[in-house]
């Protein structure tokens, strides 16, 4: 089977609800984030009951993936406003729509499997520092379950559809709504090379749809 590569912009043409636009931020202010990035505490990220090789950083609130609990998490650095103000101008919402900031440190060979974000969560924003990363993207299966996004795999009747790609440049923004957000899962291809991510997400209508911990704590 082989990848459907995104080249064009918006990458929405393609695939109803995913979006991607590249130099969102100066090259001098990625370099700066990453310097900041590397005095954070970061903590394993557990999939399963297993540490994965990348390792995270929460804001805001912090999720547990495995009884779907959420708690308010670190305040969110001025030093990390640039990515805010990235998402909030990329996606047209405010900069206080976004509830959660997760920083990942990605070394190489780490991936992500294929999962659906948290039911928790509605509009996702990601921004690629350092590397570039390949994101790949197929049809769920199944309802999403409270607290994890991780599922079995496809719906049934659709293993003959090419999992589609998207080449994602570092200072690059992606944005999943809609459909790519809901009716699609998506994963990370093994890193060549060490990457960073700023994922920012706003609340789903279900969990009052309004942030309440970012700018707080």
């Amino acid at each position: 089977m082989q990848d459907g590569l995104f080249t064009a912009q918006p990458v929405s043409s393609f695939l109803d609800g995913l979006t991607y636009r590249e130099e969102v931020l100066e090259r001098e202010t990625e370099s700066r984030l990453i310097s900041l990035i590397g005095g954070l505490e970061f903590e394993p990220f557990v999939v399963r009951g297993y540490p994965s090789k990348r390792r995270v950083c929460s804001f805001g609130m912090a999720l547990s993936f495995r009884s779907g609990t959420s708690w308010p998490a670190r305040k969110l650095p001025d030093w990390l406003e640039p990515a805010l103000a990235a998402a909030a101008q990329s996606s047209g919402l405010k900069a206080d729509d976004f509830a959660h900031v997760l920083v990942t440190e990605y070394p190489p060979g780490a991936i992500i499997n294929w999962h659906r974000d948290a039911a928790e969560f509605e509009l996702i924003c990601g921004l690629s520092l350092g590397s570039s990363a390949r994101l790949r993207l197929r049809p769920a299966s199944g309802e999403q379950r409270p607290g994890s996004g991780y599922g079995p795999g496809r719906k049934p009747g659709t293993s003959g559809l090419s999992v589609v790609s998207l080449q994602l440049a570092p200072r690059s923004l992606y944005i999943m709504a809609g459909p790519a957000r809901h009716d699609w899962e998506h994963s990370i291809a093994p890193l060549q090379d060490t990457r960073y991510s700023i994922t920012l997400r706003t609340l789903a209508a279900s969990q009052g749809g309004t942030a309440r911990h970012l700018r707080s704590n």
